[in-house]
């Protein structure tokens, strides 16, 4: 929400910099959390399903985005009018998953009883045939160059990311202009 009040590039690149440094364990701590509530057989259909929310999100946000910035308002700009409503959309929902999410599974409000005992002792099996010790080079955790080597080798993770680039970096430059350039992204986050 900070950025309504923007006056100067300099402010831009360090709000910025702190919503990155912020937002850069989103995703990991997320998915720990989702590892605390499901063991791993039925953990990647829920992490793919999380995480495929970002392309429906994508969307959502540009048609939101262009709808704000039809607002005529007196005191503010469309586009300080979008930072406010989206930044205030972000911190109710903080408090909500605050409040609302229990910290692992055996203080999980909306089970009752038997459906929280059982669900600690599928996790309690999962998790003891699950523990790995594992040193660099020999697999597990530690990545090594021909993961890296692998990656750059796939070309549709290449072209994803470029095509994602390339479409922030082109909305984002248009958005400068014309407010309409957030409908660009639309098609981004659904295909």
């Amino acid at each position: 929400m900070a950025h309504a009040a923007i006056r100067s590039t300099g402010t831009l690149i360090a709000l910025r910099l702190l919503l990155g440094a912020a937002e850069s364990g989103f995703t990991q701590t997320a998915c720990y959390y989702l590892s605390l509530m499901y063991p791993k057989f039925s953990l990647g259909l829920r992490m793919g399903l999380f995480t495929g929310m970002y392309s429906i999100a994508a969307a959502f946000a540009g048609l939101l985005a262009y709808a704000l910035l039809q607002l005529q308002s007196p005191l503010v700009h469309g586009w300080q009018i979008v930072f406010l409503v989206e930044g205030g959309m972000t911190l109710f929902m903080a408090l909500v998953v605050f409040l609302v999410f229990p910290t692992d599974i055996s203080t999980a409000w909306f089970l009752d009883d038997k459906e929280r005992a059982h669900a600690v002792r599928r996790m309690e099996r999962d998790v003891a045939g699950g523990q790995e010790v594992s040193e660099p080079g020999r697999g597990g955790s530690w990545i090594a160059k021909r993961d890296i080597v692998d990656v750059l080798k796939d070309w549709k993770k290449i072209l994803s990311i470029v095509f994602n680039v390339t479409a922030i970096l082109v909305s984002g430059y248009l958005a400068l202009n014309q407010p309409h350039s957030f409908l660009i992204v639309i098609p981004v986050g659904i295909f």
